[in-house]
């Protein structure tokens, strides 16, 4: 899965998915961080490419992030919530990213997750991913009452990531996909080096690891849970 962040790098992972149709997947979003400013007409272009764009599978990465300040909360706020809404009008689950604005995340998806469920809309059953899990529990919690998954990164590794690797057990294997965030969060047997989609196995290793559950049924279990949330187009 490749996201976006903004217009441009949502055209470019629609690019790379056609290029590499099958092996590649695409997401289209304005991630906190490229909201500042942010207008009308980029939101009404992000919905013209999920329009337009069948192919893609999800909306994201969205979410919000109050560690950085290169985006006003208020420009953040206003971005997510609208990218909720073209979640919901295409059917598509969201890749969430959430950095140190845990409680305001949970606050929106709340509102956005219960009018779901009001319009019994098939997206509540399957909304989407908490993006490179840090080990919050609140998450954690909220996530597996909520039918959301987690991603699971290389910063599961790292030895002091221990309470990464204590909340598996309490998310458990049902509600856990892995992912990379490459070029970033290389696991801890590369670190320093470039992030590559190959180095997943070290994340699924430890997952085994943690969980005492053999490595071939984790690679299935969660290659299955993204199945089931992006439902990949055939090529």
């Amino acid at each position: 899965m490749v996201p976006g962040v903004d217009v441009e790098s949502s055209r470019q992972a629609i690019e790379l998915s056609e290029r590499y149709p099958g092996t590649l997947f695409s997401a289209a979003g304005i991630h906190p961080n490229d909201s500042s400013g942010c207008t009308n007409e980029e939101i009404r272009q992000i919905r013209d490419i999920l329009n337009t764009h069948r192919e893609i599978c999800a909306v994201g990465e969205i979410g919000l992030d109050f560690y950085r300040t290169w985006s006003p909360r208020e420009d953040q706020l206003y971005v997510f919530n609208e990218m909720l809404k073209l979640s919901a009008d295409f059917n598509l689950p969201v890749c969430l990213h959430v950095r140190e604005a845990v409680e305001e995340v949970i606050s929106v998806l709340e509102g956005w997750h219960s009018d779901l469920l009001k319009h019994n809309h098939p997206l509540a059953k399957n909304p989407g991913v908490f993006h490179s899990f840090d080990g919050n529990p609140l998450i954690a919690q909220w996530a597996v009452q909520h039918d959301f998954m987690v991603g699971v990164s290389g910063t599961v590794t790292y030895p002091k990531a221990q309470n990464i690797r204590d909340s598996l057990s309490a998310i458990g294997i049902d509600h856990i996909i892995t992912e990379t965030d490459g070029p970033y969060l290389s696991p801890q047997a590369q670190r320093g080096k470039r992030n590559e989609p190959v180095f997943v196995q070290y994340t699924a290793e430890e997952i085994s690891r943690s969980l005492g559950i053999d490595l071939e049924i984790i690679e299935e279990k969660t290659r299955k849970n993204a199945d089931h949330l992006f439902k990949w187009p055939v090529a």
